[in-house]
């Protein structure tokens, strides 16, 4: 296994932000009932396409998804799948037929009877999803899929930040495995990876001053990596010092001045500051 992910303590006990689709209509009011305590900010949505256009826009912000499977859902969440998009769920089914796995492995499968124990259900998809590791198809190749387990690890992370600090996390932590540690790779496996974390700490620099953008996605993406590869600050002060002088001689090949390029200096800032939270947060922390 890549990782492992520990949690400890977990209370859910403040607000929770759970989006809603289902189609029978005796479902919804009894979901209101069941989740209507005040610990939970409802998003109710009727359409799948709208259940997509929620997610792409604050799935950052959806604490769980709560959904009746049916033909539309299933489309709806290969979809998801597909973008690689991955949010704790509870799916609401009426078949007695053992489910298969429709989404990710850490999913909840419920009968609508017991709809009054959603909240448990809640808790217990949310649980599962922050242990939720990458699927065999991305760990079994020679070179594991580094930028797809990133996502994952990504919208884990934010999870946990957020509960955290709403519902008293006493720890986070992660735990690698030293297989996949850049030092421990073939050649050809340290070239790919050399390669990779280059052409997205060349897209960082690109877009770093711009106003808007997805900067904070990337070096979520970027400090990921390189933590789980177990890459050190000087191998990153190394790629920083790589690019800029490809930077410089393309400036001065187009007869501009390199001084911009000192103001870079920012970016490896950030992510050298990114990369020692992530080691911070690795490291068990004492109960108090």
């Amino acid at each position: 296994m890549l990782f492992t992910l520990t949690v400890e303590y977990i209370d859910l006990s403040a607000l929770l932000t759970i989006a809603i689709l289902v189609n029978s209509p005796q479902l919804l009011p009894q979901l209101r009932a069941a989740l209507g305590d005040g610990r939970y900010v409802l998003k109710e949505i009727v359409y799948s396409e709208e259940l997509l256009q929620l997610v792409g826009s604050s799935q950052q912000e959806i604490d769980c998804l709560v959904l009746e499977v049916d033909d539309q859902i299933l489309r709806t969440i290969s979809k998801l799948r597909d973008r690689g998009t991955m949010l704790p769920a509870v799916f609401l089914t009426t078949t007695d037929a053992p489910s298969p796995t429709l989404y990710h492995s850490s999913e909840i499968t419920i009968s609508p009877e017991k709809i009054v124990d959603i909240d448990k259900s809640i808790e217990l998809a949310i649980a599962e999803f922050l242990v939720l590791a990458p699927a065999p198809e991305q760990l079994s190749c020679p070179l594991p899929d580094l930028k797809a387990i990133a996502f994952l690890l990504q919208q884990q992370r934010r999870l946990t930040e957020k509960l955290k600090e709403r519902l008293g996390y006493l720890a986070v932590y992660y735990n690698r495995n030293s297989e996949h540690f850049f030092r421990n790779l073939s050649l050809s496996e340290r070239a790919a990876i050399s390669e990779q974390l280059k052409a997205q700490y060349r897209e960082i620099i690109l877009v770093y001053f711009l106003p808007e953008g997805k900067l904070n996605e990337l070096l979520d993406e970027f400090v990921t990596l390189l933590f789980f590869a177990d890459m050190s600050v000087s191998e990153v002060v190394e790629m920083h010092m790589e690019l800029m002088e490809e930077f410089s001689k393309q400036l001065k090949i187009e007869g501009w001045s390199e001084d911009i390029l000192l103001d870079y200096r920012l970016t490896l800032i950030d992510v050298i500051a990114h990369l020692c939270e992530m080691y911070r947060r690795s490291v068990p922390r004492e109960r108090t």
